[in-house]
C-alpha cells in the first residue's frame, strides 16, 4: 500500500497509525473556530472535511479528524496556556462531559466517507498539588480539553464510548475502509 497521508501534526493520531501503514505527517493549516450556532458534533464534522480538503491530492489517499470537547454547551478546545489548561482541568473535575471526533478518509480527492463518534467521559477530582503537577507536566499542550487520554496519570475515565476516538482517530472506521480497499 502506497503511503497515508495524515493531514494532522497531532502525534498521537500519528502514533496510532504508524503501525498500521506507512504515513505521511502534512499538517493542515485552517481556522478552527465554531460557526455562529455551530454544534460539537457539526463543528468536528466540518473541520475534519476541511482539513482533509485542504491536503487533497490525485494520488494519494488522506486521512483527516478533529476532536474537541463539549461540556455544558460550551466547545473547550486545546488551552494556549497553563491557566487556560488548570482552568479547563478544573471545570471538568467530578463532571461528565463528550468528546467528539471526527475521521475524514479521502481517496484521489474524493471523500469515500466519515465518521464522527460521541464519547462519554469523567474527570475524577484532583487535590491542587496533583492538579498542580498535571499542569507542570505539560501533557496537555496542543489536547483538547487540556488532557490525553492515552497519559498514565490522566484524571479522565471513559463512561461510554470509544478509547481510540478520545485519542484522536476513529480507529475501527479507518481499519474498516482499510480492509475494503
Amino acid at each position: 500500500m502506497n503511503p497515508i497521508i495524515l493531514a494532522s501534526a497531532s502525534k498521537e493520531r500519528a502514533l496510532m497509525l504508524e503501525n498500521l501503514f506507512e504515513i505521511i505527517i502534512k499538517p493542515a493549516h485552517i481556522v478552527e473556530t465554531a460557526l455562529e450556532n455551530e454544534n460539537a458534533c457539526d463543528l468536528v464534522s466540518r473541520l475534519a472535511l476541511e482539513k482533509a480538503q485542504q491536503c487533497a491530492t490525485d494520488d494519494k489517499h488522506i486521512i483527516a479528524a478533529d476532536t474537541i470537547i463539549e461540556f455544558s454547551n460550551r466547545q473547550l478546545g486545546k488551552p494556549e496556556d497553563k491557566e487556560r489548561a488548570r482552568e479547563t482541568i478544573k471545570s471538568l473535575m467530578n463532571k461528565q462531559f463528550s468528546v467528539w471526533t471526527s475521521t475524514v478518509f479521502y481517496i484521489n480527492s474524493k471523500i469515500l466517507k466519515q465518521c464522527t463518534i460521541e464519547s462519554i467521559l469523567e474527570c475524577r477530582y484532583l487535590t491542587n498539588l496533583e492538579l498542580d503537577t498535571y499542569i507542570e507536566s505539560k501533557i496537555w499542550k496542543g489536547k483538547a480539553g487540556a488532557f490525553s487520554i492515552s497519559d498514565p496519570n490522566c484524571p479522565m475515565k471513559i463512561i461510554k464510548g470509544d478509547h481510540n476516538a478520545v485519542r484522536g482517530l476513529c480507529l475501527s472506521f479507518i481499519n474498516d475502509i482499510l480492509s475494503k480497499l
